[in-house]
């Protein structure tokens, strides 16, 4: 009977642990490649932000939203200095 419970247990939270183990695109930011082409922001002003000097101002580590990942994979591939990297 234990068995049973356990296995009716799992099915009712099926969905919890499928959420967990969805990755999620990030963009890894090393500003001290930035040299200020703005040429991310033209592709993906959602998630590349610049300061008043067109630098690259965000997070070292940002979350990319699923709806947003091919502008800012589109983004990090026109930094011609390299500072954007896309990890999975």
């Amino acid at each position: 009977m234990a068995h049973f419970l356990l296995i009716v247990g799992f099915a009712r939270n099926q969905a919890a642990p499928l959420a967990r183990l969805e990755k999620v695109m990030k963009v890894r930011v090393i500003r001290e490649l930035c040299t200020g082409h703005g040429l991310c922001a033209l592709n993906c002003a959602e998630i590349y932000k610049l300061d008043d000097n067109g630098y690259i101002d965000m997070e070292p580590l940002t979350d990319v939203p699923p709806e947003l990942e091919t502008k800012a994979r589109r983004g990090a591939v026109a930094c011609p200095e390299g500072a954007l990297k896309i990890e999975q």
